[in-house]
């Protein structure tokens, strides 16, 4: 509901009484797909044009990035503003500015976008993978048609409905499916015109007049609402009747709402997961408890048929006295019976050791499996952000194992000795690898005075790293250098706490403060992820 005409209507009256002739100071982008308008002694506009979500944010205030902050449509700062308008029938807002300058915020879902207009004529567009829009006429968005109670009688009573709700939806298609469901719960009798018409005509009062503004939960999404809460479940989370605070609150809590719900959707899977992991090894360990021990009864077997077994051959077939019938018996023709029998029994002791292992292992990984059984009970039973937050114990490590498993998929990975060692990609991978995921006293690695890859080793706070490890993570950083084709090649190699990025240096650049040099051969570990 919060990208209606009726939304906007009051969004543009809000501007207009705020910046009507006032100046434009800048237009700046600091995020990506979200454009600021800043007015001279007047408040912003935020307007977050995104495929999957967009929104329409007047604030009073919005804080400035110094350093990634990108001006844009310069030749508007300083231009009065004559008037701001919703575009009648269309959710659009029209900024109009001196010297025949429009801005057009255009919110068309996936494809909204913010368009500056000079001599009616397309200047720039915000988003410019939206080629449409280069042609993009704002007058034909204009429709004739006006909303009023008395012009929907009219439309209603001109052609006969069997479904009135359909008909407001034909009628007037500003009403959103919300709108609708709201019309269709209170006027309950859908082929009742007169009701409906009532139940449409009193929601129009309140949607070109409104008094209050709602920010209302269910269990599927959270909604902005010119309508109180109206049906069981439904939860108020905020009300006002200040729209701007209300849309505030409203953006906040979706954003949250959203974390909270990739969060919850997250850890399930990652417990679903682990829980057919512990079901498959407890059936297999099952399994195990429950099998015959057949090496102890081929041992046997042979051991009582020694004088019957000729020797070189690689299998026998012999009367199994445990099941009273005969069993085939593979044999090692390079030995004889009797160090067959003795292979076997070896077998049959390992696999004794493996049913005592597996009998001991069960009760723990049924105990795991409770455990689990009980945390995705409790996070299914969780639907508020509060109550989940509250219960951060529960996903807050997995979570975090699993950024970092992220982490390592960013980078080539390798494993040397049980230490792990990241290798980046490219010039900005590299800036990534050194200045946000190595800790301070890992080693970092670089090719000496060639182009290549930063290298990192992790490791556990000050714990000695072998020379070995750090040879192998020398060698991977001269293959992935200029140095590659040389047979030996010098790589630099210090503590990460002695790599900096001096302010203006370019992608992949770093200056190292200490470091010492190795001579390798360029080449890569065995073991690569």
């Amino acid at each position: 509901m919060h990208l209606t005409y009726f939304t906007l209507l009051q969004i543009a009256h809000i501007l207009d009484q705020n910046w009507k002739g006032k100046k434009i100071l800048h237009c700046f982008c600091q995020e990506k797909d979200e454009l600021a308008i800043e007015v001279w002694q007047g408040m912003f506009l935020i307007i977050r044009c995104q495929s999957q979500w967009s929104y329409v944010l007047p604030a009073f205030q919005y804080p400035k990035s110094h350093t990634n902050s990108i001006l844009l449509w310069q030749e508007t700062q300083n231009l009065t503003i004559e008037r701001v308008t919703v575009i009648d029938y269309d959710r659009s807002i029209l900024i109009q500015l001196q010297d025949e300058y429009n801005i057009l915020v255009k919110m068309h879902g996936n494809q909204s976008n913010v368009i500056l207009y000079h001599q009616n004529k397309v200047k720039y567009l915000f988003r410019n993978n939206l080629a449409a829009d280069q042609n993009l006429d704002y007058h034909v968005l204009y429709k004739p048609l006006p909303i009023s109670p008395q012009y929907l009688y009219e439309e209603m009573k001109s052609r006969p409905f069997t479904c009135y709700i359909s008909a407001i939806k034909q009628i007037l298609p500003v009403f959103s499916k919300n709108m609708l469901l709201y019309l269709a719960d209170k006027a309950q009798d859908k082929g009742n015109k007169e009701k409906v018409f009532e139940t449409a005509k009193m929601m129009l009062n309140v949607l070109l007049n409104p008094q209050t503004y709602y920010v209302i939960e269910d269990e599927k999404q959270v909604f902005f609402s010119f309508f109180d809460a109206w049906k069981p479940g439904q939860k108020i989370l905020f009300q006002d009747t200040d729209l701007i605070k209300v849309l505030h609150k409203f953006v906040r809590t979706y954003f949250q709402r959203k974390e909270f719900l990739e969060q919850k959707e997250a850890v399930s899977k990652y417990f679903e997961k682990k829980r057919n992991i512990l079901r498959a090894k407890i059936k297999e360990l099952e399994q195990v408890c429950n099998q015959e021990n057949v090496f102890q009864q081929k041992a046997d077997v042979i051991m009582a048929n020694l004088h019957n077994i000729p020797e070189g051959q690689d299998n026998v077939n012999l009367y199994n006295f445990y099941t009273e019938n005969y069993i085939k018996i593979s044999l090692d023709t390079k030995l004889s019976p009797q160090q067959n029998a003795e292979k076997y029994y070896k077998k049959a002791k390992r696999f004794e050791n493996l049913k005592q292992q597996a009998q001991i292992q069960i009760p723990v990984l049924k105990q795991e499996l409770a455990e689990i059984d009980r945390h995705v009970e409790t996070i299914q039973s969780i639907q508020e952000i509060k109550i989940w937050r509250e219960h951060s114990y529960i996903w807050k490590e997995i979570l975090k194992d699993k950024t970092q498993a992220h982490e390592f998929t960013l980078f080539r990975k390798f494993e040397v000795q049980g230490y792990v060692i990241l290798a980046s990609k490219d010039a900005e991978n590299a800036d990534l690898l050194t200045l946000k995921y190595a800790h301070k006293n890992d080693i970092w690695l670089h090719a000496k005075d060639v182009q290549g890859s930063h290298v990192v080793i992790k490791r556990a706070g000050s714990r000695h790293v072998p020379k070995t490890v750090i040879e192998a993570a020398a060698c991977i950083a001269a293959y992935y250098s200029k140095a590659k084709g040389e047979q030996l090649a010098k790589v630099s190699v210090t503590e990460k706490k002695f790599v900096i990025k001096p302010k203006g240096y370019e992608a992949g650049k770093v200056k190292i403060l200490k470091e010492e040099v190795v001579l390798v051969e360029p080449k890569l570990p065995y073991h690569q992820s």
